[in-house]
């Protein structure tokens, strides 16, 4: 939201706006050079801007019959706030005032679907806004020091003092589950044969080696003649 103050806001509630409202634009008539004009001829301008609200401390505008058309033809917020006192009491008051009130008044306002006007009310400077305390008459209270949490002992464990419940219906002795058999039923393995022994006899001859061959005797010699 655009907002435009006029020039008879102070400059110090210009700058406290922009930080406040940094969702918004806070521009013044005096930024933008239209500083002399009467306030119809800024309402009317300020439309031309695209300026969404005015902020004045004019607080008669709408007793005015040609300022109160120039009002309702712009279709902005009007937001007025009248300084009440003189002196820096009533300027601090008021300023305070627009500085508290505009933050809400920026949203409730952005918010709308029409057109507002808005009169922000302040405090009156005949009206202390504070407690005075002479601590030498009415000294105040030392801060409590914190306590410690009180350690509780454990409860102990409920014991039951009755007997047990015991059931009077006997107990069914437990059936011994069968599985059914769905194959075939299963042979004996085939016997193994006895392993055999070393050092048993054969039944066949033992071998035995070819007797050395024999010569036959050789021939007497006869004698020579």
């Amino acid at each position: 939201m655009r907002i435009l103050v006029d020039e008879n806001v102070p400059a110090p509630v210009v700058g406290m706006l922009r930080t406040l409202l940094p969702g918004h634009e806070v521009q013044s008539v005096r930024d933008i050079k239209w500083t002399g004009r009467d306030d119809a001829a800024v309402l009317a301008a300020a439309t031309d801007k695209g300026f969404d609200a005015f902020l004045t401390r004019d607080n008669r505008q709408l007793d005015d019959a040609a300022e109160h058309a120039a009002i309702r033809r712009s279709g902005m917020h009007h937001i007025r706030y009248r300084q009440d006192g003189r002196g820096r009491a009533g300027l601090g008051l008021a300023m305070g005032a627009v500085i508290a009130a505009m933050t809400r008044v920026a949203d409730e306002l952005a918010r709308a679907g029409g057109q507002r006007l808005i009169h922000i009310k302040g405090p009156t400077p005949d009206t202390a806004h504070y407690d005075t305390v002479d601590p030498t008459r009415k000294p105040p209270r030392p801060p409590k020091p914190p306590t410690a949490p009180l350690k509780t002992a454990p409860r102990p464990a409920k014991t039951s003092t009755a007997p047990p419940k015991t059931s009077t219906r006997p107990r069914k002795a437990p059936t011994p589950r069968v599985k059914a058999a769905t194959g075939p039923p299963k042979t004996s393995p085939v016997p193994r044969k006895a392993p055999t022994v070393r050092g048993k006899t054969s039944s066949t001859p033992p071998k035995t080696s070819p007797a050395p061959p024999t010569t036959p005797p050789a021939a007497p010699r006869r004698p020579r003649r």
